[in-house]
């Protein structure tokens, strides 16, 4: 089955940077958080990373978002 991409270019560049300051917060400084937090904010920043890097987000198709460029016959 393939998946159809619906994140888009400047879509990507700001899950990036929020997955990496999720990983930051998670992982790095995590002496500040308590550690389920610490836990919570890595899972989530490699989620975010991982549908980022495959171009597609399950929560996106459920909500109907599309911010992909595939408008153009491809």
């Amino acid at each position: 089955m393939a998946l159809k991409r619906n994140i888009g270019g400047l879509d990507r560049v700001f899950r990036i940077g929020i997955s990496l300051i999720m990983f930051y917060f998670g992982l790095l400084d995590s002496g500040a958080l308590a550690p389920l937090t610490a836990t919570l904010l890595t899972a989530l920043g490699a989620a975010n990373l991982i549908a980022t890097l495959a171009g597609y987000c399950p929560l996106y198709t459920l909500a109907g978002i599309d911010t992909s460029e595939t408008d153009g016959g491809q």
